[in-house]
This record gives structure tokens, C-alpha cells and sequence, in this order.
């Protein structure tokens, strides 16, 4: 990354370290520093800026999702639409986020080998980190 030097006007300035600073849960602030290749001045430059999903991923942070906790109910079955068999399924109930704000009454989660291996009986708490998403009803063609 080029730049140029305040001192001598020159764009032969050299990133030389690059500083991350996490400002809120969504904005991080990076510093990066530079020494000019002609005069040897030293500066820096400032950017505030919404990281990329690789870079989040990377350092371990996705503000997207959220850990939330729930009741189980019980199993149930559903029509697999690709092949002629059934796909099991679980009902939690109570959804809340971290904070204790109830998300939803009830939703219907497909199952896998992992949570059907926990052997829930009904009325144990769930807790789980998942992604938040808006869906509409209706085919997908």
C-alpha cells in the first residue's frame, strides 16, 4: 500500500505493521503505519471501517450470531421433499437471546447425529449459537 509522505510529498511510503483495535461489535478501527523509503519520515493513517467475513472469521468474531437458550419439547417427523424418506426434527420452545428477550414461542429445528446423541428429555434447557435470519414461505425455484 502506497502512500504519500506529509514530509517530503513523495509516494514511496512503505506499510511496515498494520494495528486492529475493535471500536463497537460491528466497527473496528485499523492503524496503519508507514516510513517514507525517500526521506525516512515515519506517519501513520487511521481508517475506520466494517471488517471483511474472512478477517471476522479469522480473529474469531462474528457479530451475526448470537447464542440463544431454549426448552426442548419433543422429536417430530417431516416430509424430506428431495428423496421419499423423513427427516427428524426438534421443538424448542421458549427461544431467548443472551439477554433474556424472548425471540420466539416455538420453532421446528431439522436434526442431526450431535443432537440426537445429547439424549434430551423434555423440559432440559438448550443452549446454542445460530445466525438470525428473515425467510420467506413459499417454493424456491
Amino acid at each position: 500500500m502506497a502512500t504519500q509522505c506529509p514530509v517530503c510529498s513523495k509516494i514511496t511510503a512503505h506499510n511496515y505493521r498494520t494495528v486492529w483495535k475493535q471500536l463497537t461489535a460491528s466497527t473496528w478501527q485499523f492503524t496503519v503505519k508507514f516510513r517514507c523509503q525517500n526521506c525516512g519520515h515515519r506517519f501513520s493513517i487511521i481508517f475506520n471501517t466494517v471488517p471483511s467475513k474472512k478477517f471476522r472469521r479469522l480473529v474469531g468474531i462474528d457479530p451475526e450470531k448470537q447464542t440463544y437458550h431454549a426448552i426442548y419439547r419433543q422429536w417430530g417427523l417431516t416430509r424430506n421433499k428431495y428423496s421419499c424418506g423423513y427427516d427428524k426434527t426438534i421443538l424448542l420452545v421458549d427461544i431467548k437471546d443472551s439477554n433474556g428477550n424472548l425471540v420466539r414461542g416455538h420453532h421446528w429445528f431439522r436434526s442431526n447425529g450431535y443432537i440426537e446423541s445429547l439424549q434430551l428429555q423434555p423440559g432440559d434447557s438448550v443452549k446454542f449459537t445460530a445466525k438470525q435470519v428473515t425467510i420467506e414461505n413459499g417454493y424456491v425455484f
